[in-house]
């Protein structure tokens, strides 16, 4: 909670700081997989991870990445009692972006409440909240390093009881490599599966 108050006064001050690099955001999607295994294993949440075989070249702070997907990741099991979470990343070409997808089972969001998402102390579904500690500040915070890194994020849910699904946007980096992209996560030349057997 204290970090999160302390990120959240160097967003409004405008000190919240990344440290970019061009590289593949593959490692850190990965780590911050297993990160949370031992979370979703708990619950009995089946945790799935696929990536494109050819590296995903962008301008990143691995470390904030992390950060980033930390908050969704744990977010999604924490709303999740039953099913799954899924990560998705991937090239998309047409645009010259690299995608992130963070998707859940989970209790879903009211079409009512999607607007307060990224308003800080704002919990959405709060007799739900109630029951999970949290600051309210993760996806302002989230937001704020997402744009940091020239990204962009969107959240949207079905409704109540149809999960969640979260998209996160980059701009690539041409590879160096010389590799042909695959587009979208239909267009994975293999996939990685880190599951969490319920």
């Amino acid at each position: 909670m204290i970090n999160d108050i302390l990120d959240l006064a160097r967003v409004e001050a405008g000190r919240l700081e990344v440290a970019l690099e061009s590289g593949d955001v593959t490692p850190s999607i990965l780590s911050a997989v297993d990160a949370v295994r031992a979370l979703a294993l708990r619950k009995g949440v089946k945790l799935l991870v696929e990536t494109a075989p050819e590296p995903l070249e962008m301008r990143v702070d691995p470390a904030r990445m992390r950060q980033i997907l930390l908050n969704l990741l744990g977010n999604a099991i924490k709303f999740t009692d039953k099913g799954e979470v899924r990560v998705r990343a991937w090239p998309e070409p047409e645009h010259a972006e690299v995608r992130i997808l963070v998707e859940d089972t989970g209790i879903g969001i009211s079409t009512e409440q999607q607007s307060r998402l990224f308003v800080k102390f704002s919990q959405v579904d709060g007799s739900y909240k109630r029951r999970h500690s949290g600051t309210g500040l993760g996806l302002v915070i989230t937001q704020s390093l997402v744009e940091r890194m020239g990204g962009r994020i969107a959240m949207h849910s079905e409704g109540l009881g149809m999960g969640t699904r979260v998209t996160l946007a980059f701009p690539a980096v041409r590879s160096t490599t010389g590799s042909p992209n695959a587009s979208g996560p239909g267009g994975f030349h293999e996939e990685r599966r880190c599951p969490v057997e319920s």
